[in-house]
């Protein structure tokens, strides 16, 4: 999570949408960002939604996937590294999808890893309330 949105390790939250947030090129040796890059159309670059919401009652928040960590924030509020393209395939076959995830570090601090027992909890949870209204 970025230290700016509120959240806290251990919170699980839903995201609504994924922004390729440092996606670019590298030219001579350094990184240039896809805002900067005269191949792509950043007026129509815009960032993928979830066309679903979670019913687990969590959090919703915005999300930059990076390739390298600390990007800015840029108003999202949590930052990983392979959201957008799970978003973009998702969208392209037409499957339904949600994205949940586990608040394991600030952005910037080393990631703590016993908070996956809160994304557990979670997903039996939402998967309990999913076969409810199945039925």
């Amino acid at each position: 999570a970025y230290p700016e949105s509120g959240l806290s390790i251990g919170d699980c939250v839903s995201v609504d949408s994924e922004f390729e947030a440092d996606l670019g090129t590298l030219r001579d040796g350094k990184f240039i960002n896809i805002a900067d890059c005269d191949f792509v159309d950043t007026d129509n670059y815009q960032a993928k939604v979830c066309p679903f919401s979670s019913q687990a009652g969590l959090p919703r928040v915005t999300s930059n996937s990076v390739n390298r960590c600390c990007t800015e924030s840029s108003g999202a509020m949590i930052e990983n590294m392979e959201g957008a393209g799970f978003f973009q395939t998702c969208l392209n076959h037409g499957v339904n999808f949600m994205e949940i995830r586990v608040i394991s570090n600030i952005v910037g601090s080393a990631i703590n890893p016993q908070v996956s027992e809160n994304l557990y909890q979670t997903i039996v949870k939402l998967i309990n309330d999913l076969s409810k209204n199945e039925h």
